[in-house]
């Protein structure tokens, strides 16, 4: 199955800014700045651990001066789950890109995480005592919507999610996912070019 988003030259099929290296320095650092609307940033990590604790603080900066802190960091918990999972299970450079746009209730936001490996993540139900395997769990459970685009041939995906970050109208309940049309439904595996 394909993507109906139409693809493009960054993660997810969506623009890239600035330099994405794969010496994890930041594309046009605080270009995002406080989270402004209609702007997007990407940044390249190594498969390192350490690069999982780089990708949440890229996300916090672009967010930096925020006033809903909490909104910013369910957006950073959901990021630090998928870099693990690329640097666990890819072993690949993996790349980070971040979409803001406006809607009714704030700021709507799409998070990639891009890697060559091969396979298609799946969501898993561990045991109790576990510590690991519930990562696309948590992000299933905290996202608006979320999702994952496999390259065609099997080898590399963008797992995505959406969130919000700023007001919401409690009259008028949640907002909708900015992205949802056209991406499949939540957690569906699709292809992409």
């Amino acid at each position: 199955m394909r993507s109906r988003r139409q693809p493009g030259p960054g993660p997810g099929g969506g623009p890239t800014t600035g330099r994405t290296s794969g010496d994890a320095t930041a594309a046009t650092p605080g270009a995002l700045g406080t989270g402004r609307v209609g702007t997007n940033v990407a940044r390249r990590f190594p498969p390192t651990c350490a690069s999982v604790g780089l990708a949440r603080r890229f996300l916090r900066e672009q967010f930096d001066g925020e006033t809903c802190k909490a909104d910013v960091e369910v957006l950073a918990l959901m990021v630090s789950e998928l870099a693990t999972n690329a640097v666990q299970h890819a072993e690949t450079e993996f790349e980070v890109g971040i979409w803001v746009t406006p809607d009714a209730a704030g700021r709507s936001v799409l998070v990639c995480v891009t890697d060559a490996g091969p396979g298609r993540p799946a969501r898993q139900d561990p045991p109790a005592q576990a510590q690991r395997g519930r990562g696309l769990r948590i992000v299933e459970s905290l996202a608006n919507g979320w999702g994952v685009e496999v390259r065609n041939g099997g080898t590399g995906k963008t797992v995505w999610f959406t969130g919000e970050v700023g007001d919401r109208r409690a009259e008028d309940g949640p907002a909708p996912p900015a992205w949802d049309a056209g991406r499949g439904r939540a957690g569906e595996v699709v292809s992409a070019p």
